[in-house]
């Protein structure tokens, strides 16, 4: 899984300190351990534990900008 960050004009998000925190839809638990990086304007790439047909959202939170979630999505194997 990859994220791309850019603000509401298109620019690319720079943030010294995002935690970024897997969740299944279908009970809420955490997936792995919650991620602390910085965002530099580059896309992030992910490497989650895959289960066949789980469908996941990422919870963003950034330290100068909006929590925000991702789209939900699936992963597989």
């Amino acid at each position: 899984m990859a994220f791309g960050f850019t603000t509401v004009s298109g620019q690319p998000v720079i943030d010294p300190a995002t935690f970024f925190t897997f969740r299944r839809m279908a009970d809420n638990r955490q997936l792995g351990d919650q991620l602390q990086l910085a965002v530099t304007g580059a896309p992030i790439a992910f490497n989650l534990p895959a289960a066949a047909g789980q469908v996941v959202v990422c919870e963003i939170d950034p330290q100068r900008y909006r929590f925000a979630h991702s789209p939900m999505f699936f992963i597989s194997p």
